[in-house]
């Protein structure tokens, strides 16, 4: 498999690493997030990333409910940590 975020197991079985491990895209997609100068255009960022996500796990044959629980977790983890970062300027005042 040329995608280093995945392997086949021994039934030839795609096993994903997970989105919402994968920390560098969390904090790439958090901060875009909280530099949108408008509502809208972080929906539009946020929709163009979750169907990059959903066209990288169906080329690796993943099922749509598969899809969605991981695109949906992904998601999660980057609103937790657009949480953390604003938190963080708060405390220092940035």
């Amino acid at each position: 498999m040329s995608n280093l975020n995945a392997v086949a197991d021994a039934s030839g079985q795609v096993v994903v690493f997970p989105l919402h491990r994968r920390s560098g895209a969390v904090r790439v997609a958090a901060a875009k997030l909280l530099r949108s100068r408008t509502a809208a255009a972080a929906n539009r960022y946020r929709h163009t990333l979750a169907q990059e996500k959903f066209a990288e796990l169906a080329a690796l044959g993943l099922s749509e409910d598969e899809q969605d629980e991981a695109v949906g977790a992904f998601l999660t983890e980057v609103e937790r940590e657009m949480a953390e970062l604003h938190y963080e300027r708060i405390r220092l005042h940035v």
